[in-house]
This record gives structure tokens, sequence and C-alpha cells, in this order.
């Protein structure tokens, strides 16, 4: 059981979701010096840390957004803290301003009890498992192997803000 800080930044600008990398790389752009948690880099651009990313681009309701937990609730401000916020995203300069945020703190931690949960957008597989995917035979099969990759999905989350769980992680 962990208790976990998060921060939802959302700006007044609208963001198609295919450019969330160019957003990203503007705020990249605008920093000196970004932390790697602004980017999971290492060294040069092909070597990447693979940890939980503790801030991520994205998108809410169509707007540009971040999402940070633990260290990235601390890190985000290297950009909150600059003067101007003019990105440049794909070839356009964009203003942008703070529509609001939202701050939480969070239990984290495995019950005995069942939740039901919705999840939105979840890209679940990737080139190798889309292939395996497409290969099972059943839709059991099919859940089964959703449901396990949720459950990589969540034990990662886990590891990456330092929580370990003290009961089996069911989906």
């Amino acid at each position: 059981m962990k208790k976990i800080k998060s921060l939802v930044v959302c700006f007044d600008r609208e963001l198609k979701a295919n450019d969330i990398p160019k957003f990203r790389g503007a705020v990249l752009r605008n920093i000196k010096e970004p932390d790697i948690i602004f980017h999971n880099h290492k060294g040069e651009k092909e070597q990447y840390a693979y940890n939980y990313p503790q801030i991520q681009y994205k998108t809410i309701n169509k707007k540009a957004a971040f999402f940070c937990v633990e260290e990235g609730v601390e890190k985000i401000h290297q950009f909150l803290n600059l003067k101007d916020w003019n990105l440049n995203i794909g070839g356009e300069a964009i203003s942008m301003a703070i529509e609001h945020l939202k701050v939480n703190e969070f239990l984290i931690q495995a019950w005995d009890k069942y939740f039901t949960y919705y999840i939105n957008s979840w890209l679940a597989l990737n080139d190798k498992n889309y292939s395996t995917y497409k290969n099972l035979n059943t839709e059991d099969e099919k859940k089964f192997f959703l449901e396990n990759i949720l459950r990589g999905n969540i034990l990662s989350f886990g590891k990456g803000v330092d929580c370990i769980f003290d009961k089996e992680v069911k989906v």
C-alpha cells in the first residue's frame, strides 16, 4: 500500500491525438536541459530508459495536457516556471495557457474484492502482441490474453511508482 501524488495540467488549446509527439517535442525545446523524466531517453535518442513515464503528454477533452505522477509532479515545474509558453507545434506558433489543474493523492493497493473500471483508449497491443492476438482462436483465449497484458500494465505501473502489491493483482 502506498500513497502517490498526481497532477493533471490541461491547457486551453486543442490538440489532435496524432500531434502529441509534436507537443512533447515543443515542450522539450522550451526547457534548457530537461530532466530525463520529460523524455525517458538516456544519452543518444535511440537509448530508452525503460521506466514508467512520470510525465505523460496527452489530450484530455481534445486539449493538450500533462499527466504527472510522483517525481513528475515536481519536475513539471521546469516547464511551468517558464515565463513564455509559446510553443512551436508542427510549424505553428501556439500560445498556451492553463485551463485547469487537478492535484490528487491516491492510495495504491490490491483489495480482496472486485471493482468495476472502464478503460478508454487503451493501446493494449504492440506489434508482437498483435500478431499473437490475431492467431488466437476463441474469444476466451483473446480475453485471457488481454487480461494478462492489463495485469502486466498494472504491475509495471506499481513498480514505476515504487509500490509492491501485497496481494495478487487480478483482472
